[in-house]
């Protein structure tokens, strides 16, 4: 992991919650304002509010582990893979948004990226093994970054956890803000595919109603993406769990109807 002091640039990119500047810190102590609360650095995580707590992120901390060991997880390591190998260099930092222990963090410092890798479960980012990364753990709907500062905007598996279409919107207009013209982002979320309808199982929860999550259709997502926002492919994802198998799969149009996921990938204009 990254000591913070080193990565003061990558620091510099968030917005201090306090003071409303570019957060600053130097061998561990914040230098940006004295007011009370805001940003602290235990270890070598920066939090980036020290007083966020929620039944969620309990729940989070306890699944870590076993995160990496589920199913779903190879054909979305896959997908991710083939789309960062494709990638140009990036002459800013960029954002790995909802990061968890770290399959994309690892792909994309291994591209050569300078990254800041996010998430509210602190366990998630002690288990997070890609060199050379900032961690913050932060809610995603507070933390706030400098504007047209990152390159790239990895956002993979959480947006269907962040609550209604208002505060899904919202949340994508501040992490677009951050994204400067050009920039490339990789979006999935879960599908409210066939099945899902069946049952009546769009607004959901699981892990005993503590983690709550709300499948949308492609529609849904473009209809909360920022107006800055240009898409180059909507894909089915996880219609199958076996990569090759998936990669084929959802080639065809049906495939909206089953998959389990949607990826949508892009650029800023």
């Amino acid at each position: 992991m990254s000591d913070v002091s080193v990565a003061s640039d990558r620091v510099a990119l968030m917005i201090c919650p306090r003071c409303r500047g570019p957060l600053r810190f130097q061998d561990g102590h914040r230098l940006c304002c004295e007011l009370p609360g805001g940003p602290v650095r235990v270890g070598n995580i920066l939090i980036y509010e020290p007083e966020i707590s929620s039944p969620e992120m309990i729940v989070r901390d306890r699944q870590a582990e076993g995160y990496l060991s589920h199913v779903k997880l190879p054909t979305q390591i896959h997908r991710m893979r083939s789309f960062i190998a494709g990638l140009p260099s990036a002459a800013r930092p960029v954002l790995d948004l909802g990061c968890g222990p770290g399959p994309a963090t690892e792909m994309l410092t291994a591209k050569g990226f300078e990254v800041v890798a996010v998430d509210f479960s602190r366990r998630c980012l002690e288990l997070n093994k890609a060199r050379g990364a900032l961690f913050v753990q932060a809610d995603l709907r507070d933390i706030r970054f400098a504007k047209d500062s990152v390159d790239g905007l990895m956002m993979a598996d959480f947006l269907q956890h962040l609550g209604g279409p208002e505060v899904q919107k919202q949340f994508l207009q501040k992490a677009f803000d951050g994204l400067a013209p050009g920039g490339w982002f990789f979006l999935s979320a879960f599908n409210a595919n066939i099945k899902n309808r069946l049952r009546a199982d769009i607004d959901g929860a699981f892990a005993g109603g503590k983690i709550r999550y709300r499948r949308m259709t492609p529609a849904d997502v473009l209809g909360i993406l920022p107006p800055t926002v240009k898409v180059d492919e909507v894909r089915p994802m996880n219609v199958f769990h076996r990569p090759k198998l998936d990669d084929f799969a959802t080639r065809f149009p049906w495939a909206r109807l089953l998959a389990r996921m949607i990826v949508l990938t892009g650029r800023k204009i």
